[in-house]
């Protein structure tokens, strides 16, 4: 199959990004990967500024295979759905993933 220049850019343009489900935290949009969070504002290219959340917490990227996740070896723990990550684990997301750093949740869309 060939890939024509206008399907890379439509690729390219996709916006993902981590809908906040608490009061008083924006959405995150994922611009770009590798995606660093954590609350080091000058370590992380965003910065959850809450005393739960590690100075470097989570890893987002995108791959040939899709989206994954991995912890850092965050402090209070990373969850996709149901399962937490052990420190330094890469999980795969699938679109609408339940995400939990520390105590804040976010659809992953």
């Amino acid at each position: 199959m060939q890939t024509t220049l206008l399907s890379v850019g439509m690729a390219a343009q996709e916006k993902h990004y981590l809908v906040s489900l608490q009061e008083g935290y924006e959405d995150i949009l994922l611009s770009y990967y590798p995606f660093l969070i954590g609350k080091a504002e000058y370590m992380t290219d965003y910065a959850l500024l809450r005393d739960s959340v590690s100075r470097l917490h989570v890893k987002i990227e995108r791959t040939e295979q899709g989206f994954q996740i991995t912890d850092l070896n965050s402090t209070n723990g990373t969850w996709v759905g149901e399962h937490l990550l052990e420190a330094n684990e890469t999980f795969p997301l699938k679109e609408n993933d339940k995400i939990r750093l520390a105590d804040l949740t976010f659809w992953f869309k």
